[in-house]
């Protein structure tokens, strides 16, 4: 049995597309304000999925949900009391307190891993930074 290779930015890019079209209550474009999901969507988005688009395989269909699920703006709206909703934005549940801990600290590690990345990158002599301006405003 082969193993299936990691998906690609463009097929979660696809997968995302396709979401959008087919569930617009649930699912949005990158840049807009996320709503917290149902826990499990998986297997519902799987099952409304397979009939349609067989050639989605459950690699990319969960590559595409931690895509989606682990970006900033999802995590941001995480909090303890927000609504989760379905794959046509029925409400089915709230986010617990552990469940939006647990978002937070995903968020600040996140935000953290972007900061080193930034850190990292070679600037033009003369030029500086975003991280090192913030870093000589707070020196001065």
């Amino acid at each position: 049995m082969s193993r299936a290779r990691n998906a690609t930015k463009a097929e979660i890019d696809q997968i995302r597309a396709i979401c959008v079209l087919m569930f617009p209550n649930c699912f949005v474009l990158k840049g807009y304000l996320k709503r917290p999901l149902k826990i499990g969507i998986y297997d519902d988005l799987r099952a409304a999925l397979k009939p349609t688009f067989p050639g989605i395989s459950r690699t990319r269909l969960q590559a595409f949900l931690a895509d989606y699920t682990g970006g900033l703006r999802y995590l941001h709206q995480v909090r303890e009391g927000r609504e989760r909703i379905d794959l046509y934005g029925n409400v089915v549940g709230v986010v617990t307190a552990h469940e939006a801990e647990h978002a937070k600290m995903r968020w600040l590690r996140r935000k953290i891993t972007i900061r080193k990345r930034w850190e990292t990158i070679p600037m033009l002599p003369g030029k500086i930074s975003k991280f090192q301006k913030i870093t000589r405003k707070e020196e001065a």
